[in-house]
């Protein structure tokens, strides 16, 4: 789990050392409390994954509120951390605890017409990315997934109802990105956000 740690705090870092950096830094909560992590527990009703937690721990999500609360002129910059692996879409922001609830569906309602949840948005997802359009970066519990696979990070897109795995792990994910930022496969793209490089597509 330090590796985790490490990694997004890295990703956190370089973010901040773009030239919109003063809007990352701005949008960003402070760690999750214990008694925070224990609320969304009860309220979704999933243990979340110790990957999630140190992620958590270190900060509680992002807003654009607090971005544009910081420095009117910043409105309408593009904050997400997670790129998008689809072509011109916005980078995925990471979720807020208080928010979180509503992205892991645990169960079906009794009343069909109440389910808010995605078409082809399993039981068991934890939407932690989200770009506000529809789509999540998911880490994924499905109890339809194999155990050997639970953990695994996915792309959901809802034009299409599916989605596509990014990694085995949160880990290897986090690592995939940095080690992209590294060899200029991403970069900061002022329409886009974090997103991958032309030359990459």
């Amino acid at each position: 789990m330090n590796n985790i740690k490490q990694l997004f705090g890295d990703l956190i870092d370089w973010a901040k050392s773009q030239e919109v950096g003063q809007a990352y830094e701005a949008s960003l909560l402070p760690p999750a409390t214990d008694e925070q992590i224990q609320e969304y527990e009860q309220q979704s009703g999933m243990t979340l994954p110790e990957p999630l937690k140190v992620i958590y721990r270190i900060c509680n999500g992002q807003t654009e509120d607090l971005t544009f609360e910081s420095n009117p002129e910043l409105e309408g910059v593009e904050i997400g951390l997670f790129p998008s692996s689809e072509e011109f879409e916005l980078a995925y922001m990471l979720v807020p605890l208080s928010q979180l609830v509503s992205n892991t569906p645990m169960t079906e309602p009794e009343d069909e017409d109440d389910c808010n949840r995605m078409p082809g948005y399993e039981l068991g997802w934890i939407g932690f990315g989200d770009n506000y359009g529809g789509d999540n970066i998911v880490l994924d519990m499905s109890p339809k997934t194999p155990e050997s696979q639970r953990g695994r990070i996915l792309l959901f897109n809802h034009e299409y109802a599916q989605a596509t795995e990014l990694a085995p792990s949160l880990e290897q994910y986090l690592q995939d990105i940095m080690d992209q930022i590294k060899c200029g496969k991403i970069a900061y793209d002022e329409d886009l956000g974090i997103a991958y490089t032309q030359e990459d597509e």
